[in-house]
């Protein structure tokens, strides 16, 4: 790569994939990268959420946030309260590990940074609502967003590019749990003196394993089931 240029990695919302996390991993656009940006959502859904917060604690140049999924996890909560997190979320939220708890609660909930002479501001949901706050690819931007030349959010499990006013808004989808109907997903920036070109990157992974592993644990009423399902086509 040019050395005018700068590569970065966007990814979102692995709740407890980490067949998602290890293929984005091994792939060369993250390979390549000069930075990685983890928009938060790393437990909720699926099951194996230490080897995330693992490998998440292998990558270098990781600049990341908590999700609202991961303020779950560390929440003191009552007995119902927390049942219903496992009925709706999965089993994460029934066995909580003071590793991954110690982890998620360094994360910041948003942050900024100059690079390229770009300002870029990061956070799970929106600059308004840093954890719960959704942009969709179709709804207003509100002024009050607005805080950067680029704002990477995540949350909506939809990839998203849009340019609002002079900023660009980037939604990388999904990496472990998309709902768009565009597949396991993340995003590169290649931040260069006049542009930032945005291109997505679908992750495959062996989807019926993780359906299995569901029905098994869970059943195949449960939630995170039923969007692997309305996903496989």
């Amino acid at each position: 790569m040019r050395k005018d240029l700068v590569k970065l990695v966007v990814f979102s919302d692995v709740h407890g994939n980490a067949m998602a996390l290890r293929a984005m991993l091994g792939s060369q656009e993250v390979k390549s990268a000069d930075g990685i940006f983890f928009l938060g959502d790393a437990v909720g859904y699926y099951f194996d959420e230490l080897d995330v917060i693992t490998l998440l604690q292998g990558i270098p140049k990781l600049f990341a946030v908590q999700g609202n999924h991961d303020a779950y996890y560390q929440k003191e909560m009552s007995e119902i309260e927390r049942c219903k997190l496992v009925q709706k979320y999965g089993p994460c939220y029934d066995r909580k590990d003071k590793r991954i708890t110690s982890y998620l609660s360094k994360l910041p909930l948003q942050g900024q940074l100059q690079i390229a002479n770009r300002s870029i501001y990061f956070c799970h949901g929106s600059p308004t609502n840093p954890l719960e706050g959704r942009i969709y690819p179709d709804k207003d931007i509100k002024v009050q967003d607005c805080v950067a030349d680029i704002i990477l959010c995540g949350h909506t499990h939809y990839r998203m590019c849009r340019n609002e006013q002079g900023n660009l808004f980037i939604n990388p989808g999904s990496l472990g749990q998309p709902r768009d109907g565009n597949g396991f997903s993340f995003c590169t920036l290649i931040l260069e003196t006049q542009k930032v070109q945005v291109d997505f990157h679908t992750v495959f992974i062996d989807i019926e394993k993780l359906e299995y592993e569901c029905v098994q644990r869970v059943g195949a009423n449960y939630y995170g089931y039923t969007v692997l399902k309305r996903n496989e086509a």
